[in-house]
This record gives C-alpha cells, structure tokens and sequence, in this order.
C-alpha cells in the first residue's frame, strides 16, 4: 500500500502482487559482446555507402564512449532513414547519391548533373 504518499515498490511487495517471484534473467557467466564469432561491420551508421568497414567488436572501451557520445551528422541520419522511406532499390540509391553529396553544413553543392552521372 502507499505509505506517506510514496509508492511500494521493494521486491517482495512486487513479486506479492504479481503471484511470481522476480530473479535476474542475464547469465553472469555470458561472453562479452563480440564473442560469439567475427564482426557483422555493422557499426552506427554502417550502411550501404557508408564505407566505414568499422564494428562494435573493434571499438575498446574508451573508443566506445567517444564513439556513443559523438553526435551523427546529417549525412548519417539521412542515409538511416533512406531505407524506411523508399521501396525501390533505385529509389534508395539515388537518395543515398544525394545524401552522400551533402556536406558538412548540409548543403548540396554538387551540380545534379555530376551527381546523376
């Protein structure tokens, strides 16, 4: 029940109410990431175009950190979407051209031209 307006919330009183007992479901005993065989090289932003060839498996902790903090650029997040919001394989690898076209202050300053080439 509620005591001085806080809520009970302990173990004990959840697994009462729920007619089952709560225990943790994680093995301590698993591997650590990548252990289960080699890399898929499909890190943040890997993709097609992406040409990052980098995984998770190859990032050490530090490099994790600064790689989860970095913030995506517009390109990144472009080239995330473009599967979601074109069917046809055309379709996608004409936006995935723009997008990889795009620069730094997401600007397209590449003629179309050069680009439909």
């Amino acid at each position: 029940g509620l005591v001085s307006g806080e809520l009970d919330v302990s173990s004990v009183s959840i697994e009462e109410k729920l007619g089952t007992s709560i225990e943790n479901s994680f093995d301590a005993d698993m591997p650590a990431i990548g252990a289960y065989g080699p890399s898929t090289g499909l890190g943040a932003g890997a993709g097609p175009g992406s040409g990052s060839g980098r995984s998770f498996d190859d990032i050490d902790a530090d490099g994790m950190e600064a790689f989860a903090a970095r913030p995506q650029t517009l390109r990144e997040v472009l080239r995330e979407q473009i599967p979601a919001a074109l069917r046809t394989a055309s379709d996608r690898f004409i936006a995935e051209e723009i997008a990889g076209s795009i620069d730094e202050d997401g600007y397209l300053r590449r003629p179309l031209d050069e680009i439909a080439a």
